[in-house]
C-alpha cells in the first residue's frame, strides 16, 4: 500500500507552536479573567469598608459626641449647683438668684442644643429604637424648659407640679453606643489600612505575554 508523503518537520514545528502559544493565550487569558474577578469583588468589599468607616464616623462626629458632651455639661453643673445650694454660708436671699442663672444661662442652652440635635440628627442613632432614655429626657427638659420659660416670661409659678427628673442612664445609654461605634471604627480603620497595604499593582499578564 503506498503511503503518502512524509510530513515536513519544519511544519510539524510550526503546527506546534501555534498550539502552544493558543494554549498559553488560554491559560493567561483565563488567569487574567480570574485576577479581574478577584480585584473587583475586593475593591467592591473595600468601598463598602471605606463606607461604613464614614457613616461612623459621622454618627461619632455629629450626634453621639456632641451628646455626650452636652449631657455631661449638665451633670457637671447640677454637681456645682448642689454644692452652692448645699452650702451653710450661702444667703437664702441668694438661691433663686443661683437657680435662676444656672437655668438661664446653662441648662436651658444646654437643653436646646441637645434638643436640636435629635430632631435633626436622629437618623444617625445606633439602631431602629429610640431608647427609652432619650423619651425620659425629653421629657424632663421640655417641662423644664416651659415652667421657666412661664415663671421668667409671664410670672406664672408652676412650682406645685413635680418636675421629671434627669435620667442618669440618657448619659450612659449615649456612652454604651459612643463607645460601642468607637471600637468598630477603629477594626475598621485598621482593616482598610491594611488591605491597601497589601494591595499591591498587579501589571496586566496580556502585555506582559506580548514581551
Amino acid at each position: 500500500m503506498s503511503m503518502g508523503p512524509a510530513p515536513d518537520p519544519l511544519s510539524l514545528f510550526l503546527n506546534g507552536t501555534v498550539i502552544a502559544a493558543a494554549l498559553t493565550g488560554a491559560v493567561t487569558a483565563a488567569g487574567w479573567f480570574v485576577s479581574k474577578t478577584i480585584d473587583a469583588r475586593q475593591q467592591a468589599r473595600l468601598k463598602r469598608a471605606e463606607f461604613r468607616r464614614s457613616y461612623i464616623q459621622k454618627q461619632i462626629e455629629e450626634f453621639y459626641g456632641p451628646l455626650y458632651s452636652l449631657a455631661w455639661q449638665i451633670i457637671t453643673t447640677n454637681y456645682l449647683k448642689g454644692r452652692m445650694l448645699g452650702h451653710p454660708d450661702l444667703p437664702e436671699k441668694d438661691r433663686s438668684t443661683i437657680e435662676d442663672f444656672l437655668a438661664t444661662r446653662y441648662f436651658l442652652p444646654t437643653h436646646n442644643r441637645i434638643l436640636s440635635i435629635l430632631e435633626t440628627k436622629l437618623y444617625l442613632l445606633d439602631g431602629t429604637t429610640m431608647p427609652n432614655s432619650f423619651y425620659n429626657y425629653l421629657a424632663h427638659a421640655i417641662q423644664e424648659t416651659v415652667q421657666h420659660e412661664l415663671w421668667s416670661e409671664r410670672g406664672v409659678s408652676t412650682i406645685f407640679i413635680p418636675g421629671s427628673p434627669y435620667p442618669k442612664e440618657f448619659q450612659q445609654t449615649i456612652l454604651a453606643s459612643l463607645q460601642k461605634l468607637m471600637k468598630e471604627y477603629e477594626v475598621n480603620v485598621r482593616e482598610l489600612k491594611g488591605a491597601k497595604q497589601t494591595e499591591a499593582p498587579r501589571k496586566d499578564p496580556r502585555f506582559e505575554e506580548a514581551r
